[in-house]
């Protein structure tokens, strides 16, 4: 009877499972707003985790490198958790203020040029135009368009294509939409304090409930995902940041020497650029081309070569030096995970699915190894018996 009833309790799994897939299937769309929607609600406590978790890794390094070599005394744990807590917020919010005291002045001064030297390269690529006869209505028109650019004309532009959106419904709207940003933030930013603060409560409570609801080896391996995501996640964002620090800085010096404008503000974003897996440094590199371009043609076509070498270098000595293999995952299938993420989530999506499915393929890669250990299988031998069996037929 035993038997029956847990043949009867597979069946209503597959069954209950069956449903719920068939139901999504048939309400792609109704089910994916429902999550956006749900994901909205929970962004702040999603940000947090992000925030804790970036934070983390900095806090890990100064209290165990730094702090715990010099006090052992156990009672100062508490203390020493918190003053690396801070210092590791301290380091991020001054890296981000450096930043954007490098990028935003130059970025707008650099804008400013841009636009005030459009309408001259307009005329040159006029006259190149002009020169061919069937290029010469288009020549005409380029003229046309950019002579009389200016700023004030981009800006009441912009600004009349965001109203016309309808991102924003006026003013009360705008003001809504950041102060919703900056509530989302503060909470988030909040809750990534309890985080860490509470990280080992937290750690043991989770473990106690998976223990609790799952057998002894299901919870033993949710702990292995957890472990495991926790590995990757972390070597993925130290080996990402490190070496878009290294190509920022090899970006800048390279600049100096070849004398090419713009130096700092285009090298925080081949940096930034760079954060973003195989069309970041594409992205990255036309932007920055584009400045130098109306600058000086020879001096872009420059740019391009050498950064093009910097990421040779990068890709190729830089990188598997610092991450190695620990964030092991074949180029078809980071591409398959940066379109998928980008057509889902954007440029976040592109940055968490690479990790993401880095996971997945090696649980993939232990579960194929399991199965083929539980039915005696050994890949290797059976392609040797294969090529002698084709070899004797032959």
């Amino acid at each position: 009877m035993f038997e029956l009833d847990k043949k009867y309790k597979k069946i209503l799994y597959i069954c209950l499972i069956t449903t719920i897939l068939f139901f999504v299937l048939l309400n792609l769309n109704f089910v994916f707003e429902k999550f956006i929607f749900l994901i909205g609600i929970i962004s702040p406590f999603i940000m947090g985790l992000v925030i804790a978790f970036i934070c983390n890794l900095p806090m890990s390094f100064i209290r165990d490198k730094i702090f715990k070599k010099f006090i052992k005394n156990k009672k100062y744990t508490k203390v020493i958790d918190i003053i690396s807590m801070i210092i590791s917020y301290l380091i991020l919010l001054i890296t981000v203020v450096i930043l954007l005291y490098i990028l935003i002045p130059q970025l707008i001064k650099s804008i400013s040029q841009l636009i005030s030297k459009i309408p001259e390269f307009s005329k040159l690529i006029s006259k190149e135009f002009n020169k061919y006869p069937f290029m010469t209505d288009f020549a005409k028109r380029i003229q046309k368009s950019f002579s009389d650019l200016s700023m004030n004309d981009i800006v009441s532009k912009s600004f009349g294509l965001i109203k016309d959106s309808g991102i924003f419904k006026g003013a009360g709207g705008i003001f809504s939409s950041v102060m919703g940003s900056l509530t989302a933030f503060f909470l988030g930013f909040v809750f990534s304090i309890y985080v860490l603060i509470n990280r080992k409560k937290l750690k043991i409570q989770t473990e106690r409930m998976l223990y609790s609801i799952f057998k002894e080896t299901t919870a033993d391996y949710l702990m292995h995902i957890s472990k495991l995501n926790y590995e990757v996640f972390s070597n993925y964002i130290v080996g990402q940041v490190t070496d878009a620090i290294i190509l920022g800085i090899l970006c800048f010096v390279s600049m100096l020497i070849f004398k090419i404008p713009y130096a700092g503000m285009i090298s925080v974003i081949v940096g930034f650029s760079d954060l973003i897996p195989i069309f970041g440094p594409i992205v990255g590199t036309v932007i920055s081309a584009l400045f130098i371009l109306i600058e000086s043609p020879f001096k872009a076509f420059i740019f391009i070569v050498m950064l093009l070498l910097l990421q040779q270098i990068q890709g190729n000595i830089i990188y598997p030096f610092i991450v190695g293999n620990k964030v092991g995952l074949p180029a078809m299938w980071t591409l398959v995970a940066i379109s998928l993420g980008g057509s889902l989530f954007g440029i976040i999506g592109m940055m968490t699915f690479v990790p993401l499915t880095s996971v997945i393929y090696v649980l993939l890669g232990e579960f194929t190894n399991y199965m083929l250990k539980q039915k005696n299988i050994n890949i290797e031998e059976k392609n040797k018996e294969n090529k002698i069996n084709e070899t004797a037929k032959e």
